[in-house]
């Protein structure tokens, strides 16, 4: 995903940590860094930290964290027997040849019968799995990859926070079909951070795109209010929304 110059909103970095789990650390480092920011910029101190708005806001995130597993266990019995197959197509890949082609390359594993995506399309969920060249897997969308028993959450996928090589990949891909997606590093993460032991890394994905219903995009971004309320909250800072 370049993070196409980051818009640093709070919403578009959960969902950065979403599809690179492996940066999920420092994404909350960042989040940590941000509130303590404003925290002290504001005047506001941790004195006034309102311990009844946190134990509210802890009892509606537990809440609604449960009926957004519940709906996502529902898709990962749909999805997961078939996903789970295509791991034996995580194969190491030539990483100086996937650099200098400069161009996201593609390979159709399954033809969906879906919604035809395009770049800009947005609102559909993904199961993936993200590799590098010496095969290593970065993420995936596996509870556990050696030993999968569900499928996580699918990534909600929306515009402007997944890095360009995503979009590109899927364009022209049907929902319910799979295909694979080598990204060079400038259409990764280029050298704004490193993955897969260095910067300018390119990276592989093998992207299940999936139909969605409007109930579980809307529980998806609760989740995420949610989440900043309470960790704004546990700053005393009050959360606006505003990005």
């Amino acid at each position: 995903m370049q993070e196409k110059d980051l818009k640093t909103s709070p919403k578009q970095r959960i969902f950065i940590a979403i599809i690179a789990a492996l940066m999920l650390g420092a994404s909350v480092a960042v989040y940590i860094a941000i509130i303590l920011s404003a925290n002290s910029s504001s005047g506001s101190d941790l004195s006034a930290v309102d311990e009844e708005l946190i134990a509210e806001l802890e009892s509606a995130y537990s809440a609604k964290n449960e009926e957004y597993e519940s709906a996502a266990n529902a898709l990962s019995s749909k999805y997961l027997e078939s996903f789970v197959g295509y791991r034996s197509n995580v194969k190491g890949f030539n990483a100086t040849a996937a650099n200098e082609k400069s161009t996201v390359e593609t390979e159709d594993l399954k033809i969906g019968d879906g919604e035809k995506l395009d770049v800009t399309s947005a609102g559909y969920g993904a199961y993936y799995i993200g590799w590098c060249a010496d095969e290593t897997v970065f993420d995936s969308s596996f509870d556990n990859y050696d030993s999968p028993t569900k499928l996580n959450a699918p990534l909600v996928v929306e515009r402007d926070y997944l890095i360009e090589g995503w979009y590109i990949g899927v364009s022209g891909m049907r929902l319910g079909g799979a295909r694979i997606v080598t990204i060079p590093g400038e259409l990764a993460y280029g050298d704004s951070q490193e993955i897969c032991g260095g910067t300018n890394s390119p990276l592989r994905f093998l992207i299940m795109p999936v139909a969605i219903d409007e109930s579980f995009v809307q529980l998806s971004d609760e989740m995420s209010e949610l989440y900043m309320k309470l960790l704004y909250a546990q700053y005393g800072i009050q959360y606006t929304g505003e990005e």
